[in-house]
């Protein structure tokens, strides 16, 4: 065969195989669409599919988003529904405004739906810049798709940007999970929103594939000037490490992409592990997890129990270094310990042999929690500072309550607890120590500072997580407009 000719047949075979990897993903996004429609009766086995297209005017998405809409042609909508193009525009380039006008330009001539959204990047982030931009990108790529009912974001990674990922995270000492860099789909949620389809096609593609494809199609395309600049580290690794290895070995990508796909096969199986060892130490009425349980398992199998478990609480887990230092802690000291790990503004504790995520307290002046105020007999009283809401709920005929008419005619505070305040709370056993109920109530003294008091006068009436003092209960042939009360925190205790 000659030059020319071998030139045009792996043109075309580059051309096959994108094509083939992009509708592979379409298909896999179908299937996982109508995994959870089982049970509904549907002529067809594969269900048409949205895609957002993140595209950027580069090379590698300019590709994608080509042959992307080529596809849509060819299905005539059997198996793509709709594509979407969304440009987002960090602004850190002077040229961000011009490459989103290149963009429109393009996909008005693919006739494909173009849409550009603005984000805002700080240069001071403490995350650095990259990861910076990378989750505003995110975030707006998966509130653009939810806006349009999207079942997918396509993004162009390719072989390449895998390779990079995996040293940039084996330099940084990564676990097994960060080593596994990018998975071919994933979940990607933010808020409380549901999670949309994060998909990757050209994962197992290599830069050149890609690069040979642009060429035969004769692509428009832009070229980001941060891309040779070698302070990146993704740069540096581009641009000098990887033609090193290219000259070390042949072939060393297929190889390092088939020790990336081992490592992800580990990982899930720790994954797996790690759900199963949680299940058996977790305490489902109060999220807590069993010191018990966690001792019964290996130091190794403790790290992962108690990394699976801030993760699934949506707390970034602290690293591979400081875990064993923390649990070391926590292990050695004593059950009614005071120490208290802070994980972004939760606290990690040790109540008894539980181990507990509670929010961070810091030390609030009396001022703002010490508050006056006057009842009109709404259904609930919002107290910010304290966190919670005072509720009065009517009393059914024969229950025991408070006087309403006293409650609106009498002076009500809110206090902090002082030390030595009493309450009855039942009628065949003494009053007692505050103190002494929240320990039969089993509450941590570190959950007790914010519980409040109320006042009604002079008179203690009522304590937050233990109850009403019976004793100044109105009578119940007497007045028959009562209610009682109840503090509801807007987050639960131990939560």
């Amino acid at each position: 065969m000659k030059k020319e000719g071998k030139a045009t047949y792996a043109r075309g075979a580059a051309k096959k195989t994108l094509t083939e990897a992009f509708m592979a993903s379409v298909r896999a996004v179908a299937q996982a669409r109508t995994k959870g429609k089982a049970n509904e009766f549907t002529l067809s086995t594969v269900s048409p599919v949205r895609l957002v297209i993140a595209y950027s005017g580069g090379r590698d998405s300019a590709a994608l988003l080509t042959i992307a809409a080529a596809s849509l042609k060819q299905t005539r909508q059997s198996e793509i529904s709709s594509i979407t193009a969304v440009y987002i525009n960090h602004g850190l380039s002077e040229n961000a405004d011009e490459w989103g006008k290149l963009c429109a330009e393009q996909c008005k001539k693919l006739a494909i739906p173009f849409e550009e959204v603005c984000v805002f990047v700080s240069r001071a982030s403490r995350q650095g810049l990259e990861a910076a931009a990378r989750e505003a990108r995110y975030r707006a790529l998966y509130k653009k798709a939810v806006e349009l009912k999207a079942d997918a974001v396509m993004t162009a990674h390719h072989l390449d940007d895998q390779l990079e990922t995996f040293l940039i995270s084996w330099m940084r000492g990564s676990g097994l999970e960060g080593l596994s860099s990018l998975p071919p789909m994933r979940d990607l949620a933010f808020g409380k929103g549901e999670p949309v389809t994060l998909v990757r096609p050209f994962l197992q593609i290599e830069r050149e594939a890609i690069n040979a494809y642009v060429k035969s199609q004769h692509l428009s395309f832009v070229e980001d000037e941060s891309n040779t600049d070698t302070r990146y580290l993704r740069n540096l690794i581009r641009n000098k490490v990887f033609p090193v290895l290219a000259e070390a070995r042949e072939g060393w990508k297929e190889a390092a992409d088939r020790s990336i796909q081992n490592i992800s096969a580990a990982s899930d199986i720790l994954k797996d592990l790690a759900l199963e060892d949680t299940r058996l130490c977790l305490n489902a009425s109060d999220n807590s997890l069993s010191i018990k349980a966690l001792r019964n398992l290996t130091k190794e199998r403790q790290a992962l129990v108690v990394r699976t478990w801030l993760k699934h609480n949506k707390i970034r887990y602290p690293s591979t270094a400081k875990l064993p230092e923390t649990l070391r802690q926590i292990f050695e000291s004593d059950t009614d310990t005071k120490l208290a790990i802070r994980f972004e503004g939760k606290e990690l504790r040790r109540w008894g042999m539980k181990l507990i995520l509670t929010d961070a307290v810091g030390k609030r002046p009396i001022a703002a929690l010490n508050q006056d105020f006057v009842w009109k007999g709404e259904a609930s009283v919002s107290f910010p500072a304290w966190g919670g809401s005072l509720c009065f709920i009517p009393c059914q005929e024969g229950e025991e309550g408070f006087d309403v008419d006293a409650l609106k005619a009498g002076s009500l505070h809110l206090r902090a607890r002082r030390g030595g305040e009493k309450l009855k709370l039942y009628a065949l056993r003494p009053s007692r120590n505050l103190k002494h109920l929240y320990q039969s109530a089993k509450i941590p003294p570190f959950e007790r500072v914010k519980l409040p008091l109320l006042w009604l006068n002079e008179t203690l009436i009522f304590a937050a997580g233990l109850g009403s003092d019976i004793r100044h209960f109105a009578e119940t042939d007497l007045v028959h407009n009562r209610v009682r009360l109840v503090w509801v925190p807007h987050k639960n205790l131990l939560d």
